[in-house]
Parts: structure tokens; sequence; C-alpha cells
């Protein structure tokens, strides 16, 4: 058991200790709708909750892995609480099912990965991975999710941004008290949306690169109108502040063909998703329809000609 384990359940046995732990089962809120199983010492997903749950906390337990399928039961979930917790391993397929989930909270856990097909879920816009120690995060070949919106990975021991083209989207960025040494803007151009960073607490971020990389982020950051979570970056060349700087920006930094690119990737899947598939059904519904009273004419046809034969036959 290395460090982070065992500091991270001394933490969490010592507030279990201190809090209110006489409930040992899952109270039900709001009509069966939500169900509160946070604090109750679970060390498994419980499997007999109702399947109408839209919020699921199983915050504050002792979960330690998420195996596949482990939320097959509650296919209406938006909101899933797995914060403060001991998990280390969570299996692909876990979140299988869940297109309805909206937020995903994994934050004060034991992950060192991600898995990756929780990505994949097409309603998702909150994940919150913070306080794990994701320092080898690697999303190179994440798939596109043009769903989420917000993104925690504050206090994940990160050394450095890991690669986010697979969020175009994404509107909030949190990377605070990291140990990160450098951000530059080609590693966020891919966001095409942000308008939120959170960089606060990385006390080493541009203390041991050149004063211009501070520098073409701060003007990136101008240039697209985003938002710092806290006052800006104070960039600085040896000991006087960068005001009229000597430092040339690089035009392929305010590029944003990667942005553009994945845009197109989205628009081309959102086309075929709302206006090709919709068409073809419409088109193979119609030809049904078609097909039917063409059988139907021909059926009556068929019928009137039998009847027909049979009238000729009693005159004569």
């Amino acid at each position: 058991m290395d460090a982070w384990y065992l500091l991270t359940w001394l933490l969490l046995s010592l507030h279990m200790a201190l809090s209110d732990t006489d409930r040992t089962v899952c109270n039900y809120l709001t009509n069966y709708k939500t169900a509160d199983c946070s604090q109750i010492n679970l060390v498994t997903v419980p499997s007999n909750l109702s399947s109408e749950i839209q919020v699921l906390d199983l915050s504050y337990n002792r979960i330690r892995e998420l195996h596949a399928h482990a939320f097959a039961p509650y296919t209406a979930l938006k909101n899933l609480y797995l914060g403060h917790n001991l998990i280390s391993f969570v299996e692909e397929d876990t979140f299988a099912g869940l297109n309805q989930l909206r937020t995903l909270d994994l934050s004060h856990n034991a992950l060192n990965t991600l898995p990756v097909g929780l990505l994949h879920l097409p309603a998702l816009s909150r994940l919150a991975l913070s306080h794990n120690r994701l320092s080898a995060l690697d999303l190179k070949d994440a798939p596109v999710s043009d769903s989420l919106s917000f993104l925690s990975l504050a206090s994940c021991h990160l050394t450095e941004l890991p690669a986010l083209q697979a969020f175009p989207n994404l509107l909030e960025l949190n990377v605070s008290d990291n140990e990160l040494t450098r951000i530059s803007p080609r590693q966020l151009a891919p966001l095409c949306g942000l308008y939120l960073l959170d960089i606060r607490q990385n006390p080493d971020l541009f203390q041991h690169s050149h004063p211009c990389d501070c520098y073409e982020l701060t003007e990136w950051v101008k240039h697209r109108k985003i938002f710092y979570a806290e006052e800006p970056l104070n960039c600085s060349l040896g000991e006087e502040t960068v005001t009229t700087s000597p430092c040339v920006l690089k035009p392929a930094e305010f590029n944003t063909t990667n942005c553009k690119r994945v845009f197109v990737a989205l628009e081309k899947k959102n086309m075929w998703v709302h206006w090709l598939l919709p068409t073809l059904i419409v088109v193979a519904i119609i030809f049904i329809i078609v097909m039917v009273a063409v059988t139907l004419v021909q059926s009556r046809r068929s019928r009137m000609l039998k009847m027909e034969v049979r009238n000729r036959a009693r005159i004569i």
C-alpha cells in the first residue's frame, strides 16, 4: 500500500469516524429519483436500488473498485457522485448504458488512469477528477466528446498538460494545484469554446522556461477572450515585467485550424445523426407505406377480378 493510498484511507476513516454513522441504508429523496448512499461504509455499488433513480450519491464510502456494468440497473442516471472513496481501478464498460449521465464526480480517489470508455457517454458534460494521482494521464487516443463542458484535473500531480483535442466544446478547465512547468497556446488551441482557465497554485509554472513562453500564453488567452479563475499571469523578463515585449509571437499559436478540423468532423457526425439518419428513416417509412398501398390495390383488383369471373360463370 503506497503513501497516497494510505493517506486517502486514513483521511476517509477519520471522516467516517467523525460523521454520523448510524445510517446503514440508502435514503430516497424526491419521489425515489434521488438515492443518498453516502457515508454508509459501502464497499461495492448496490444493485437493489430503484431503477428509476436519476441522482446517485455514493460519496464518502469505502469502494475500491468499479467493475463492468456496475450501474447497468440505473440507466436513468443523470448525476453520479463517487467522490471521497478509495477507488483505484475502474474497468472498461463500468458506465456503459448511462446515456443520460451528465455529471460524474470521481474526485478524491486513488485513480492513476482514466477509462476512455466514460468519454463515450453522449450526454456527459461535467467530469470531476481532482485529487487523484493522474500524473501520467494520457488522452492522445481519447474519443472525441462533444458534450463535455467542464473538466477538473486539480491536484492530480500533473507535470504537463495532457492532450485535450478530444474536448472541442470544453468551456471550463481546472488544472490548479499541480506541478505544471509550462502551458503553450498550442496545447489549448483545440478547446474552441474555452472561456475559463484555472491554473492557480502551480508554483513552477514558467519558472524555468523562457519568459516569452509565458507572454505567448497571456497574449493567446487575451486574443481568445478567456477568463482566468484568479488574477492573470504576471510574466517577467528578468526583473522587468513584460509590457512592450521583445518576444516574437508565432502566428501558428493563434491558428485555430485544429479546432476547426475537429468541429468539421463533429458537424459531419451531427449531420448524419440529426439530418441524414432521420431522412433515411422518413424515406423508409414512405417506401413501406407505398408498398403497403400498392399491395392493397393489387389485392383489391385481384378480388374484383375473381368476383367478375364468378359473376360471368353464373350468367353462363
